[in-house]
């Protein structure tokens, strides 16, 4: 599975995993870590279903936006 991570400032990063699920936050024991403090220490969790050709995101922080192709959608705290 292929994560891209990009913010407003047109930064961006793009990071191949092979597990089937993969945690991101600003804890350094995080599978990816982003240092901000806007990133709660365990932020989100993606759940990898290659049957499906896709992932399921769990959102355990702040409200974020996330894209999946030219869609843009808002995922709030605690949702999947």
């Amino acid at each position: 599975m292929k994560i891209i991570i990009a913010d407003n400032n047109a930064w961006e990063k793009t990071i191949e995993v092979d597990k089937a699920v993969v945690r991101i936050g600003r804890e350094v024991n995080n599978d990816i870590q982003l240092e901000s403090p806007n990133i709660a220490p365990v932020h989100l969790q993606l759940h990898y279903l290659p049957e499906e050709f896709g992932c399921k995101v769990l959102n355990l922080g702040n409200e974020i936006s996330i894209s999946h192709g030219e869609e843009q959608e808002v995922l709030r705290s605690y949702a999947r």
